[in-house]
């Protein structure tokens, strides 16, 4: 199964194999030992993924393999760190996830496995600039399809947090459980919980129907798969000076801020926002 799965990519490194190999009464292969990946890279054909000097600790046991430790850089700006387990009969994994970025260039379309409404927003917003940014997350995935077999669903600790899914299920997947693999040859993945810290240094917001682009935007947003929240927030639109702090829920689109704006000359742009009868 695990070379079915790495085919579509381009795999390369070093490992070595500390343990037993033998075969089941049935002839198919077992293996039970530690496993050591060096100076790896991982990467699928479009270059979305694209993993270098990968380095990895697992013990296999069968068809479970335990990821103790997993380095990896992400690009030439993110330092990512995972461990969690894989289990090859029932076709499900888990990872714990770590991830750090500086001074990260935003990307000009969210990233995958945003959820469906912040992918919006993020096209509604149109950011760029850099970013210092962190990541913790718990990340379940479903490999079955990437293996051409169905894979039933599992059973997955409650979250207290609605899952975020790249798969387009018609419906959201039952409380408890991981959907089943609908992708034809990617293994489906969803984030059971995460939180991002982003730090805008400096970046740009420009939606279209603003009446100007907001600049020189800095403070502290945290990503939830339910909420932004925006701390210590601070930009320049035009004349105008912003400070403030708010909450977009993703899943209703409502959203509370609350702040000040200062200008030393009167922001004729924003002025056709006003009620006809004040402007």
């Amino acid at each position: 199964p695990v070379g079915q799965l790495v085919a579509g990519y381009d795999l390369g490194g070093r490992v070595a194999f500390t343990g037993l190999a033998s075969r089941h009464d049935d002839g198919t292969p077992r293996f039970a030992g530690t496993l050591a990946l060096r100076d790896a890279h991982l990467a699928n054909v479009d270059r979305s993924l694209d993993l270098r000097h990968i380095t990895a600790t697992a013990r296999i046991d069968d068809a479970r393999l335990t990821l103790a430790a997993l380095t990896a850089e992400v690009g030439p700006y993110v330092q990512a760190h995972a461990a969690g387990t894989l289990d090859l009969a029932t076709h499900h994994g888990d990872l714990h996830l770590v991830a750090t970025a500086a001074d990260q260039p935003i990307p000009t379309t969210a990233p995958a496995l945003a959820p469906p409404a912040m992918r919006a927003l993020w096209t509604k917003l149109k950011p760029s600039g850099t970013v210092d940014a962190d990541l913790t997350g718990a990340v379940a995935f479903d490999f079955g399809a990437a293996l051409g077999e169905p894979s039933p669903a599992a059973p997955v600790p409650p979250s207290s947090t609605a899952p975020a899914t790249t798969s387009q299920p018609a419906t959201a997947p039952a409380a408890g459980t991981r959907p089943a693999s609908s992708a034809p040859s990617r293994p489906a993945v969803v984030f059971d919980r995460y939180v991002v810290h982003i730090h805008p240094k400096g970046a740009t917001l420009a939606p279209g129907d603003w009446p100007d682009t907001l600049t020189d935007l800095r403070g502290v947003i945290t990503l939830t798969p339910s909420e932004v929240d925006l701390d210590e927030m601070t930009a320049t639109s035009g004349p105008l000076r912003l400070a403030g702090k708010g909450t977009y829920h993703t899943d209703t689109g409502q959203m509370t801020a609350a702040g000040t704006a200062t200008s030393a000359t009167l922001p004729a742009r924003w002025f056709t926002w006003l009620p006809a009868s004040i402007a």
